[in-house]
């Protein structure tokens, strides 16, 4: 995906922009996933599995959710330390 943002569509064809948090591309299953959420709500992160052309495809597999929750806390890990390291730089 070579976008900062993801148009989602609810099974009533309402479609809703989300800001992309980052992409993931597994080599073990060869499986791509997008992280996203809701600019309005920055909490909750939102994942999906998507192909070549970007159509979205939801995780249905209970393994799949816990890579996918491994993945996120990694992330989030790496960007908390990334912003530790750089509280009081100077610029």
């Amino acid at each position: 995906m070579d976008t900062d943002t993801i148009t989602v569509y609810d099974n009533d064809g309402n479609a809703k922009n989300y800001d992309i948090l980052f992409t993931y591309d597994d080599e073990d299953t060869s499986s791509s996933y997008v992280f996203y959420y809701d600019p309005e709500d920055e909490e909750q992160v939102f994942v999906s599995k998507y192909d070549d052309e970007g159509h979205l495809f939801p995780i249905e597999d209970g393994a799949e959710w816990d890579k996918a929750e491994e993945i996120l806390a990694s992330y989030s890990m790496k960007s908390d330390t990334e912003t530790e390291v750089c509280d009081g730089c100077e610029g």
